[in-house]
């Protein structure tokens, strides 16, 4: 009895690791840099599209965010709401930096001199994205 306890344990454990190697496996992104870049850069605009500034703000580099809380960040921020936005093209120079080039639509700024707003306007902007610790943010200064 003691000998079947102690296989039934040992084959336990074996089984153990080998779920824990698999997923530990699987959770390594293979993907080209610029797939990943492209779906992060896509999510960041998407999170702005839908109102969801905390999203957006968790996707900026660690050291930003170290330096502006999320209440500091939106009082950065110039009040627009944004209407679309899309990924044009992703260019990795490295496996740690990415060129991102954006179209990101708006409406609702303010302009004094014409007393009113702009609405309907589409901006392409550039965007650079890093590595840090295995993970893809934007990054902002």
């Amino acid at each position: 009895m003691n000998l079947k306890h102690s296989l039934l344990r040992t084959a336990t454990v074996c089984s153990l690791l080998l779920i824990l190697s698999g997923c530990q496996l699987s959770a390594v992104d293979t993907r080209a840099p610029e797939e990943i870049v492209r779906e992060r850069a896509q999510a960041y605009l998407t999170a702005l599209v839908n109102g969801d500034q905390r999203a957006a703000y968790d996707m900026i580099v660690p050291a930003y965010r170290e330096r502006l809380s999320y209440e500091q960040h939106l009082g950065k921020s110039l009040g627009l709401r944004y209407t679309e936005g899309r990924v044009v093209s992703v260019a990795c120079p490295s496996e740690e930096s990415c060129a991102v080039e954006v179209e990101l639509g708006y409406e609702g700024l303010r302009v004094p001199r014409i007393g009113g707003a702009i609405d309907g306007i589409v901006r392409s902007s550039s965007q650079r994205w890093v590595k840090v610790d295995g993970q893809w943010w934007l990054f902002r200064r």
